[in-house]
């Protein structure tokens, strides 16, 4: 089984890149992986500092991704989210 950890971060820059290079669909797919490996790392015991400092951040990112506003996505990905996986 792949560690949840290293699944995030792969899905991110794969999410990151895909939606800077006008890829919507791996995008989204890579998106929606990124989602539910974050799903399971924060679900493990011992991650309420984690949980903590990205909780705020979901908001922004979810109603970017909602919006189709691919390149805020990606940047809210890059520069603030990667930063706590």
């Amino acid at each position: 089984m792949v560690d949840p950890r290293h699944r995030c971060r792969d899905e991110l820059r794969r999410a990151t890149r895909s939606f800077r290079l006008g890829m919507d669909a791996q995008g989204n797919e890579a998106f929606v992986g990124f989602v539910d490996a974050l799903e399971t790392l924060l679900n493990q015991p011992g991650q309420d500092e984690r949980v903590a400092a990205i909780s705020p951040h979901l908001s922004p990112l979810i109603e970017a991704q909602q919006r189709g506003d691919t390149l805020r996505v990606a940047d809210l990905l890059e520069h603030v989210i990667a930063n706590h996986v």
